[in-house]
């Protein structure tokens, strides 16, 4: 019953995110293990990519959210992103050394921050205010359950191939064409009409109740550890790389489960409650 209520624009975007995370979690719990042992980079250099690879993200997110805005367009946006992360896939396979990796990482989070807006423009404009934490609880289910089966077809692969990680980071770009593939059935915003807006780096125009939104997301990421370093720990521990990828699973499975139910838990209590279960 759930699932027929959602609309169909909602669907074909969940089954986007699908494909495309499918692709990226088959190399995201091997990409440490990848960049440290395979191309002999320093743990360093993990972070310093994560790091740079996130907070580059963060800033396309909203130069690209502001000008699909401003155009009142979506569909070019979405398109792009994702393209852009499906040629990422390409550049981290080739790569020989960890400089490459950086550029593919780099690729890819600035296929996210063309991306992210625009798509949630997308899922926002199908939803009424009935059923927003449902539409957005089911995309996030999509999303994770890519973060399910990716890994799992990432340890099948390890096991069949005896571990070779460079195999699993080739076969990693074809989920990604699936998912350009559902990009075809993805209808553009019908009335969407050009704005003059201006992109402003003060907070001063903003609702005080996101401006305390913003800190308290701020605050709670900066003690959230990248997943790439609780990887390298867990294999540091004697797990070997397919405990590492099923452990990595199992932390999905819950998110994908949990994410669709919670979105429509919210809508009947409020989404400020869900929050402080969350925090």
């Amino acid at each position: 019953m759930i699932f027929k209520s959602i609309p169909r624009q909602v669907k074909n975007l969940g089954l986007v995110s699908l494909f495309n995370d499918i692709a990226s979690e088959m190399l995201y719990p091997v990409m440490p293990i990848f960049l440290t042992q395979v191309l002999a980079a320093p743990v360093a250099v993990v972070g310093i990519i994560e790091g740079v690879a996130e907070g580059s993200s963060a800033i396309f997110k909203t130069l690209f959210g502001l000008w699909s805005d401003k155009l009142g367009k979506r569909k070019i946006f979405v398109v792009f992103g994702y393209l852009s992360s499906a040629i990422a896939k390409v550049i981290i396979a080739l790569s020989i050394i960890w400089p490459w990796v950086f550029l593919g990482r780099f690729v890819d989070r600035f296929g996210k921050g063309v991306r992210t807006g625009a798509r949630d423009a997308l899922l926002l404009e199908a939803a009424d205010k009935n059923n927003k934490g449902l539409i957005f609880g089911f995309h996030r289910s999509m999303d994770s359950a890519g973060a399910v089966l990716g890994p799992l077809i990432g340890f099948f692969l390890l096991l069949s191939f005896e571990e070779n990680i460079r195999l699993i980071l080739y076969l990693a770009a074809i989920p990604s064409l699936f998912a350009l593939f559902f990009l075809i059935f993805i209808k553009d915003a019908k009335k969407n009409e050009k704005k003059n807006l201006r992109l402003s780096l003060t907070f001063k125009n903003l609702p005080s109740q996101f401006k305390l939104f913003l800190l308290t997301v701020a605050i709670f990421s900066l003690g959230n550890s990248s997943d790439v370093f609780l990887i390298l720990r867990a294999q540091n521990l004697g797990l070997t790389l397919s405990l590492v990828i099923l452990a990595y699973v199992i932390y999905n499975f819950v998110y994908t489960f949990a994410s669709t139910p919670a979105g429509g838990f919210s809508d009947k209590i409020g989404p400020k409650k869900i929050f402080w279960w969350e925090f």
